[in-house]
């Protein structure tokens, strides 16, 4: 490939970019009437981000193709300009197939940049982008070699690194902010243009059919680290054709529109010291848990565990400890950049709450132990009445201080009173024993004791009525009526249900255990233990064992012995779902269906 240099600029170029520069500042102009070139363009980075570690594909054209920072600490966005302050690896995070696939097809590129170098020092050449996989196997690069401006391009008719290269004569480094572009037309034709004006033209022959398209791209370095190139980035685009002068004119004239100093934006970190459980994380846990917590980690975020933050989400870090003003969390709740504002629905965070996050950020992200969050929903679920200890609890004042006979009966009237509503009267003797008689055995009372308790309630109401309460407490009815009750709960039936519904014949010794636990006022907590572990509990004891019946008394199905092995499997798990589920429900009013198949009970 033969290189030759052009010293003196077409006159039709050099009056373009007077005409330019009458318009506007090069590098900082308004768009151009113009504007940029699109056509064929397939990559456009514009490092306009607020913050983050993700670099966007602004070109709108197929799958964007976003590079990710993964070094962090070694880029500084400065006054909304972005500056590569040391060794960086900001890198595609794919393969570049929609570059390859595209430029291959056409036999054309252009490689368009804005950069600023930090020196005219940096060799290698020292990578401003690179589709590549290591220092010596390329499609192509443009960087800088100290003073010049380099581009290697891989063809059938160069090696796989690209050499011979293209190079801008001595000097064309400057400290200023500097347009780069490269073409390569079809019939092999390649030309550097610096600020508008060719630098450098030459010839690559050969075609791009050994390109391949498992490269990523690579942005200010080598994606082995080891070409780094230092400096502020403000535009990189790709295209699969070559563009024109006119076209490399136009681009050039439209510049770059001003940068934005988003810190500016910010509100200020707030002036005290911050505590992280009594300041930060109740922000967290009001306005972020919703979807960046155990259960819903919406984007790979989870802000209820330390470790979690310092790791960050799908996008890259979210803080950066000591420097609220690179830390994206930051931007994010301000709602400076518009495509990417938390959270997205409800009320905005307070300029004090963006204060708070600052200044704990600025001042360390200190996370105590202990302080995670490992599940939200559990902490939530504390809050539920259900789940309160119980306390002592002063009974209302009430107005008709005359009506309660009893401390329930203030929580019944203070009530009735806020409704508006006066209590019920008294029942007269007859109708108040068939009540009781009614809900306590669930037998009507006979004509000899509906007598015998009108008799006594007109001379001594209250002793009466004690009375009737404990007699019918003392009858074997009892048990029965309210036996009942519990037995539905244990889902009780003297067959199997289902389809054999085959009969139980030794049911009814848990029946009977139920009935008589009430009769006999059998403690509650025995009655709870022996009905799930009555066995072991008290072997010997039959009452006990009777009372393992309530794992057992729901549907059953007898199944063959010729089913295969998963169905009596699945059979068996049924069977345990459904005494787990009654336990769930019976004893600790909560439902496990779901647990079965979910962890987020």
């Amino acid at each position: 490939m033969s290189t030759s240099f052009v010293s003196l600029v077409p006159r039709t170029i050099r009056c373009f970019a007077l005409a330019a520069c009458l318009a506007a500042t090069p590098g900082f102009s308004a768009e151009a009437e113009s504007g940029r070139a699109t056509q064929g363009l397939l990559v456009l980075y514009t490092f306009d981000e607020s913050s983050g570690g993700v670099i966007r594909d602004h070109s709108g054209v197929g799958e964007p193709l976003d590079s990710k920072i993964e070094t962090p600490r070694a880029v500084a966005r400065q006054n909304g300009r972005f500056v590569v302050t040391s060794s960086s690896r900001i890198v595609s995070a794919k393969p570049a197939k929609k570059i390859s696939d595209a430029i291959k097809q056409s036999g054309e590129l252009t490689l368009e940049a804005w950069v600023r170098p930090i020196d005219d020092r940096q060799g290698g050449p020292a990578r401003i982008v690179s589709l590549s996989a290591d220092p010596g196997q390329r499609n192509f690069t443009l960087g800088q070699e100290r003073d010049r401006y380099d581009v290697r391009l891989r063809t059938t008719k160069t090696d796989g690194n690209g050499i011979p290269s293209l190079s801008t004569p001595p000097g064309a480094v400057q400290a200023d902010l500097t347009h780069v572009a490269y073409t390569r037309d079809r019939t092999g034709n390649t030309r550097i243009y610096v600020n508008g004006h060719q630098q450098a033209e030459g010839k690559t022959e050969g075609d791009l059919s050994g390109w391949s398209h498992e490269f990523r791209l690579s942005l200010a370095n080598e994606l082995t680290g080891d070409r780094p190139w230092l400096g502020e980035l403000r535009l990189v685009a790709v295209y699969a054709g070559a563009l024109t002068e006119h076209e490399i004119g136009r681009n050039f004239a439209a510049g770059l529109k001003p940068p934005v100093d988003y810190v500016a934006l910010l509100p200020p970190p707030a002036e005290r010291l911050v505590d992280f459980v009594k300041d930060v994380q109740p922000i967290f846990r009001e306005r972020c848990f919703e979807c960046h917590a155990k259960g819903n980690e919406e984007g790979g975020l989870n802000l209820g565990v330390r470790s979690r933050v310092l790791e960050g989400g799908q996008g890259g870090a979210i803080i950066v400890r000591g420097s609220s003003a690179a830390s994206r969390l930051v931007y994010a709740v301000a709602g400076v950049d518009a495509g990417f504002l938390m959270p997205p629905d409800g009320e905005r965070l307070t300029a004090e709450e963006i204060g708070v996050l600052r200044a704990w950020i600025d001042q360390g992200a200190d996370w105590p132990a202990g302080a995670d969050v490992l599940d939200p929903r559990a902490e939530q679920a504390k809050q539920h009445w259900a789940f309160q200890p119980l306390r002592a609890v002063e009974p209302p004042q009430v107005a008709n201080t005359a009506w309660p006979r009893n401390v329930l009966d203030r929580f019944v009237l203070a009530r009735l009173e806020s409704a508006g509503l006066p209590p019920a009267p008294l029942l007269e003797p007859r109708g108040l024993i068939r009540r009781a008689a009614f809900d306590v055995i669930g037998l009507p009372p006979s004509p000899e004791d509906v007598d015998a308790f009108c008799g006594a309630a007109e001379r001594e109401h209250d002793a009466a009525y004690d009375d009737l309460i404990e007699r019918l407490l003392a009858s074997s009815h009892y048990g029965e009526r309210w036996g009942r009750h519990w037995l539905d709960v244990a889902r009780y039936a003297d067959s199997d249900g289902q389809e054999t519904d085959r009969d139980r014949p030794q049911a009814y010794q848990y029946r009977d255990f139920v009935i008589r636990a009430l009769n006999d006022d059998l403690p509650f907590d025995q009655f709870v233990r022996w009905q799930l572990a009555g066995n072991e509990y008290e072997p010997d004891n039959p009452a006990a064992v009777a009372a393992t019946g309530f794992l057992t008394a729901g549907p059953f199905a007898a199944l063959p012995d010729k089913l295969m092995q998963d169905e009596l499997l699945r059979n068996r798990y049924n069977e345990l779902d459904d005494m787990i589920s009654t336990i769930g429900t019976g004893l600790l009013g909560l439902t496990f269906g779901c647990a079965r198949c979910h962890d987020h009970k």
